[in-house]
């Protein structure tokens, strides 16, 4: 009877220790996925409760009596952070899998974040037997993900500007530094049109703006995995467990940038041919910054064939000069180059404007009809027609002709010298009269061309003329 009595008590204390910490009953529904661990007397649930508004909850202390929810009325949590766990249970809270609920639940035991109670040994699924042995592949996966991916996070925009556009891509990263495709959304101000939309983190997204457009780009990344993690604890019971769930409320990421499109400022140009050959470019540029400063360089190619147009310069560099554009309120600047010496052929200019802080850089093509210029040097001026060349005078003959005589303008101021006439001699009383002397004979002969012929007769008519008057004189006094 002793015997009988000794068994009976045995097996109720096994139903009743069965009912404190074994399975539940079959009225009991706070059990949600897991697997029992039973190690000597002790036993634990590594799995999901349903403790707290029948959502999952995970027990801290392993060997203590189950955390039925009415231990938990009216029980306020406490916010712990512990980003890599509130990262599992965000993630893998709801699954239905026993041995994910069995690995996720490991996590909690094991995380030193948490305040434990514990009265057994708690082990990692790799440790607990083949039962736990899909649990284990998972853990060790799931720990790899919760370093990868866990929070706190960041949200980042770098809007850059191309070809009129403003162009911006949201990027989340986890607190390792890998990046999320979390659904973000964006909202662009500023250019043409106004953007609103949602897309993956990682998407690039644009808007068309026109120069000098301030373009404001926000993003914005909602419902992500908190870093804390809620701790209850029961208002009933001090040997009921404590337990934990994740943060109901998720966190948000925002960025926000401003960006101005550069001003794109272009150029018309016009070359001129001056009548000496020098060349000019006049410049008109539009679309600059206003009020501001460019550095435009201009430069000169010569070609002996005529330039097609291209990209890429195709004559001989002869000149580059540096210029400064002072832009006026309305972006625009006229400037001339200095002349440049042309060559035979074909002149072409390209011209340049720098890029500034303001404004992209710009740069011309080649052989631009309007940038190109032919000149020729003119001809050499026809010398006038030479002059004949006098023939030689012929050799003039002995005998003199009429044409030959020569006038008394032609006779020389030394004529030949001639004999002096004798004075007449006075008559003695009764005499005869002297006859009167003849005039000297010219030379018989005289030279009838050149410049002793002339010299002669010239002295002749002075020796006449003296003859001439002393005979006069010699008459009067007689």
């Amino acid at each position: 009877m002793t015997a009988l009595k000794t068994s009976a008590l045995i097996i109720l204390t096994a139903i009743m220790a069965f009912a404190v910490s074994g399975p539940a009953a079959a009225d009991d529904d706070f059990y949600g996925p897991g697997l029992w661990h039973k190690e000597g007397v002790h036993k634990t649930f590594y799995g999901a409760y349903l403790t707290i508004d029948g959502k999952p909850s995970y027990c801290l202390d392993a060997g203590l009596p189950s955390p039925r929810p009415q231990h938990f009325k009216g029980a306020e949590p406490t916010s712990v952070r512990t980003p890599q766990t509130a990262w599992l249970l965000a993630e893998y809270a709801d699954s239905k899998d026993s041995s994910r609920q069995a690995a996720l639940s490991a996590f909690v035991k094991l995380d030193k974040a948490l305040p434990h109670r514990h009265t057994m040994k708690v082990r990692t699924p790799k440790e607990l037997g083949k039962k736990f042995a899909k649990a284990a592949d998972m853990f060790t996966q799931m720990r790899k993900d919760a370093k990868d991916f866990a929070g706190p996070y960041t949200l980042t925009l770098a809007p850059k500007h191309r070809d009129g556009k403003v162009f911006a891509t949201p990027t989340l990263t986890s607190a390792a530094g890998k990046e999320l495709d979390w659904p973000v959304d964006v909202v662009m101000t500023g250019g043409s049109e106004d953007l609103r939309k949602q897309v993956p983190a990682g998407t690039e997204v644009s808007v068309s703006a026109p120069p000098g457009a301030l373009v404001s780009v926000e993003a914005t990344a909602a419902g992500l995995p908190s870093t804390d993690v809620l701790v209850y604890k029961p208002t009933d019971g001090k040997r009921v467990q404590n337990v934990t769930t994740g943060v109901p409320a998720k966190v948000t990421a925002k960025a926000a940038a401003n960006t101005q499109l550069p001003f794109a400022p272009t150029a018309e140009t016009t070359a001129e041919v001056s009548s000496d050959g020098s060349i000019t470019d006049t410049i008109n540029i539009t679309g600059a910054p206003p009020n501001s400063t460019l550095s435009v360089i201009a430069r000169a190619y010569h070609s002996d064939t005529e330039p097609v147009q291209s990209a890429e310069p195709q004559g001989t560099l002869v000149d580059e000069q540096e210029l400064t554009a002072r832009i006026d309120g309305d972006g625009k600047a006229q400037l001339t180059t200095e002349a440049v010496e042309g060559k035979p052929g074909w002149t072409t200019w390209t011209v340049e404007i720098r890029e500034s802080e303001r404004s992209d850089g710009w740069v011309s093509d080649w052989g631009i009809p309007e940038e190109t210029v032919y000149w020729e040097e003119p001809p050499e001026p026809t010398p006038p027609p030479e002059e004949p060349t006098p023939s030689e005078e012929p050799t003039p003959s002995d005998t003199p002709t009429p044409e030959d005589s020569p006038t008394p303008e032609e006779t020389s101021s030394a004529p030949p010298e001639q004999p002096e006439p004798k004075p007449e001699s006075t008559p003695e009383a009764g005499g005869e009269e002297s006859p009167t002397p003849q005039e000297p004979k010219q030379a018989e002969t005289l030279p009838r061309t050149g410049a002793d012929w002339r010299v002669g007769a010239g002295m002749g008519l002075v020796l006449l003329g003296i003859g001439a008057a002393a005979v006069g004189f010699t008459r009067k006094r007689s």
